[in-house]
C-alpha cells in the first residue's frame, strides 16, 4: 500500500505539472482564439477525471477504472497542445488527444466493476482503440494543417510526407464512420447493463453512464458534421460535449458517496430487522430485507465435511460460474463460517453483501454451529440406520456360512455315527473305517467353525491384543505386506476391534482390486488418537462411498473417529483411520 500511495502521489504532481505546461502553452498560443475557454474546459476535464481517477485507484487497486479515469485525463491534456505555435507540439497534440476517447469507452464499458463482461463490450473497446490509433496517425503523414479547413493560423505539420486532401478526407470520413458504430455499439451495450442493473445501483451509478453516453452521442454529431463540412455545427457539438465529458468524475464521486450510504442503510435495515424477525429463519430474512433480495439464502460451513449445508443440516453446494446466482462467503475471526446465496443482478454486492455480511457475522457463526449440530444429527441418523442394516446382513451371512458349512457336515456326520453303530455287531471293521471318517469330519466342521468365530471377532484379538492380531493378519494375506505397529499401552477393545476390521477390509480391497505388489500397515499413537494407516502400490481409484468402507467408517464414526481414503496421484491407495484413545 505504500508503494501505491507514493506512485499515486507522483502521478498526482505529474497531473499539476502536465496542467501547468497545458496552461503555458494555451495562453502563449497566436492561432486560439477562444484562449480563455479553452485553458477552462481543459484543465477542469483533464484535472477532475486525473483526480476521480487517483482516488479510484486508491478505493480499488485491483479494478481498472482508476487507471482509465487517470490516462483519460493525462491524454485530453493532449487537446490543449494543439492550439501551440510550436510544429512539433501541435503535432504531438493533433496525433494523441483523440486517445482520451479510447479510454473513455474502455472506462464507461468497464464500470463500475473494472472488467469487460460480453464479447460486444470486448469488441467495442477493441473498436475505439483501433479509430484513435490505427485510423487516426496515419492522418498525420498526409495532412497540410496550415491549409486544414477550420484551422485558421496553425503550423505547419512536421510529419507530413506529401499533401494529399482527398485521401485525408476519405481516411477521416472512415475514422468518422467506425467511430459513429462504435458509439453505437457502446449505447446498445449500455442499455443491456442497465437492464442488469438493481434499483440501488442505478440510482448510484447511471449518471455516470448516462453523461458518458450524452458525450460520445454528442460527440458522433461532432463528427457526421465535420464529415459534411459544417464547421459551425461541429464546433457546436464539441462545445456541447465538453459539459457532460466534465461531469463524468463528478457523477462517479457522487455515485460512490451513494454507494457508501446504501451500504450504510443496509447495515442499520439489517440491524433494525434483526430484532424483529425471530425465530430459526430471522437471520435469512433480516438479510434478505436489508439487501432488497427475496431469494435471498444462507448456507452454513460444515468443517467435518468440508462443505456447506443449509439450516436444517442437508448438503448444498455453491452456485457455478455459469450460475445466474452469485455466493458470497462470510468469515468469522478468520474462518468461514457460511455463505450468502444471492441473485445475480446483486453484483453490487461485492462490497454491499461483504459489508452486511460482516455485520451478520456473529449471527451467522450462532446459526452455523446450529446447522452443524443437524448435520451431524443427520448423519448420525444415516449412519446408525447403515450399521442396522450392516449388522442385519452380517447375521444373514453367519447364518447362511452355518448352514452351508458347519450344519451340512454336522448333519452328514450324524449319518455316519448312525450308520456306524449299526454296523458295530455284523461289520465291526467297517463300523471302524466309518468311525475313522466322522472323525475327519468332526475336524473339519470344528476348523470351520473356528474359521467362522475368527470373521465374526478373532480370538487372538481378544487374547493377545491388536499388534498380534495385525501381524497375523498380514501373514496371511497373498501378498508381501509390511507392519509397523508401535503401542505404548493396549487400546479399549472396541477401539482394537474397529482398527482390525478397518485393516483386515482394507487388505481385502488391495487383493481384490487394487492390483499392487505389496502394502504396507502401519499403527501407531499420535497425540490422544489411535491412527491406523494401510497403503499400496496399486492403481487406485479406491471410492469411499463404496459399501465396504462405508461401512468401516460408520464403525470408526461411532467410536468418534474418522476415516479418509486418498488416492495418490502417483498411484496407489491410502486408507487412513484416526480413533481417540479416550
Amino acid at each position: 500500500m505504500m508503494a501505491l500511495r507514493r506512485a499515486l502521489l507522483i502521478l498526482a504532481a505529474l497531473g499539476l505539472v502536465s496542467g501547468v505546461i497545458v496552461t503555458l502553452v494555451i495562453l502563449s498560443s497566436d492561432h486560439e482564439n477562444h484562449r480563455g475557454a479553452a485553458l477552462a474546459s481543459t484543465l477542469v476535464i483533464g484535472w477532475a477525471f486525473i483526480g476521480a481517477g487517483l482516488f479510484a485507484w486508491w478505493r480499488r487497486p485491483e479494478s481498472s477504472i482508476g487507471s482509465l479515469m487517470v490516462l483519460t485525463g493525462f491524454f485530453w491534456f493532449f487537446n490543449g497542445l494543439i492550439t501551440s505555435d510550436l510544429p512539433a507540439v501541435f503535432a504531438a497534440g493533433y496525433l494523441f488527444s483523440s486517445l482520451s476517447y479510447g479510454f473513455l469507452i474502455h472506462m464507461l464499458l468497464a464500470f463500475p466493476d473494472g472488467r469487460l463482461e460480453t464479447r460486444l463490450e470486448r469488441a467495442v473497446v477493441i473498436g475505439a482503440y483501433v479509430d484513435v490509433t490505427v485510423l487516426q496517425m496515419p492522418q498525420g503523414l498526409v495532412v497540410d494543417t496550415a491549409n486544414l479547413s477550420g484551422c485558421d493560423g496553425c503550423p505547419p505539420n512536421p510529419l507530413l510526407i506529401h499533401s494529399y486532401p482527398g485521401l485525408f478526407d476519405a481516411m477521416n470520413g472512415l475514422q468518422a464512420l467506425v467511430a459513429i458504430v462504435v458509439i453505437g455499439g457502446l449505447v446498445v451495450a449500455l442499455v443491456r447493463r442497465w437492464r442488469r442493473w438493481t434499483v440501488a445501483r442505478r440510482r448510484a451509478f447511471a449518471p455516470v453512464l448516462l453523461a458518458g453516453g450524452a458525450t460520445l452521442a454528442l460527440t458522433a454529431g461532432q463528427l457526421a458534421a465535420g464529415t459534411a463540412g459544417n464547421d459551425s455545427v461541429q464546433t457546436a457539438f464539441f462545445i456541447a460535449s465538453l459539459v457532460p465529458l466534465a461531469l463524468i468524475p463528478f457523477t462517479f464521486l457522487a455515485g460512490v458517496l451513494a454507494s457508501r450510504v446504501s451500504r450504510a442503510g443496509a447495515v442499520s435495515d439489517l440491524v433494525a430487522g434483526l430484532s424483529d424477525h425471530q425465530g430459526d429463519a430471522g437471520l435469512r430474512d433480516a438479510l434478505a430485507e436489508a439487501l432488497a433480495d427475496p431469494s435471498l439464502e444462507l448456507v452454513y460451513w460444515a468443517a467435518e465435511t468440508g462443505g456447506y449445508v443449509d439450516r436444517n443440516g442437508h448438503p448444498r453446494e455453491l452456485p457455478g460460474p455459469q450460475s445466474a446466482r452469485l455466493a458470497t462467503v462470510v468469515e468469522h475471526n478468520g474462518a468461514p463460517v457460511g455463505a450468502i446465496i444471492h441473485a445475480g443482478t446483486l453484483d453490487d454486492a461485492t462490497e454491499m453483501v461483504e459489508t452486511v455480511a460482516g455485520a451478520a457475522g456473529l449471527g451467522l457463526e450462532n446459526e452455523r454451529l446450529n446447522a452443524e449440530l443437524l448435520a451431524r444429527l443427520e448423519e448420525l441418523k444415516a449412519s446408525r440406520a447403515r450399521i442396522v442394516a450392516a449388522g442385519y446382513e452380517e447375521r444373514r451371512r453367519v447364518e447362511r456360512d452355518l448352514h452351508d458349512g458347519a450344519q451340512q457336515r454336522l448333519v452328514s456326520l450324524a449319518l455316519t455315527l448312525r450308520l456306524a453303530r449299526s454296523k458295530l455287531d455284523d461289520d465291526p471293521a467297517g463300523a471302524a473305517q466309518l468311525l475313522a471318517a466322522s472323525s475327519d469330519e468332526l475336524e473339519g466342521a470344528t476348523a470351520e467353525l473356528r474359521e467362522l468365530a475368527r470373521g465374526i471377532h478373532p480370538a487372538i484379538l481378544t487374547d493377545r491384543g491388536l499388534a498380534t492380531a495385525l501381524e497375523a493378519l498380514v501373514n496371511r494375506a497373498p501378498l508381501p505386506v509390511e507392519l509397523d505397529a508401535e503401542l505404548t499401552r493396549r487400546p479399549a477393545p472396541d477401539i482394537e476391534a474397529a482398527l482390525y476390521y478397518v485393516v483386515s477390509e482394507a487388505l481385502t480391497n488391495v487383493t481384490r482390486h487394487a492390483a499392487a505388489s505389496r502394502a504396507t500397515v502401519g499403527l501407531a499413537e499420535v497425540g490422544d488418537q489411535l491412527v491406523a494407516e494401510i497403503s499400496d502400490d496399486g492403481r487406485g481409484g479406491a471410492d469411499p462411498s463404496g459399501s465396504g468402507l462405508r461401512g468401516l467408517a460408520d464403525r470408526v464414526a461411532a467410536l468418534d473417529g474418522a476415516l479418509s481414503v486418498e488416492n495418490r496421484a502417483s498411484g496407489g491407495t491410502v486408507v487412513r483411520a484416526r480413533i481417540p484413545l479416550g
